[in-house]
């Protein structure tokens, strides 16, 4: 980005505790049979399931891109958690 630009990361993320039980059970069972059954790949559903339990929640991802050297950080949980929006700034000099 150019010095002062703004960094806009839409991603998903970990959901609220009481939230996470469903949806890692629709992930992990139902997505992959529907999308299987419509698209005939299981295989990649699955694989975004894990990649999705995998990606660091809204406050690791924040340190990462604090880390990275972005100012101005901010993150709002969406659906639940289930997806996060980060925004930044790259410091001007």
């Amino acid at each position: 980005l150019v010095p002062g630009g703004r960094l806009h990361i839409l991603e998903f993320s970990q959901p609220a505790a009481g939230l996470r039980p469903f949806y890692y059970f629709y992930m992990r069972r139902v997505s992959p049979l529907v999308a299987g059954w419509l698209t005939g790949e299981p295989g990649a559903y699955r694989y975004l399931c894990d990649s999705i339990a995998q990606f660091p929640d809204r406050a690791g991802l924040a340190a990462e891109i604090r880390a990275a050297g972005f100012e101005d950080i901010a993150a709002g949980s969406l659906t639940g958690g289930i997806v996060a929006l980060h925004t930044a700034r790259r410091p001007a000099s």
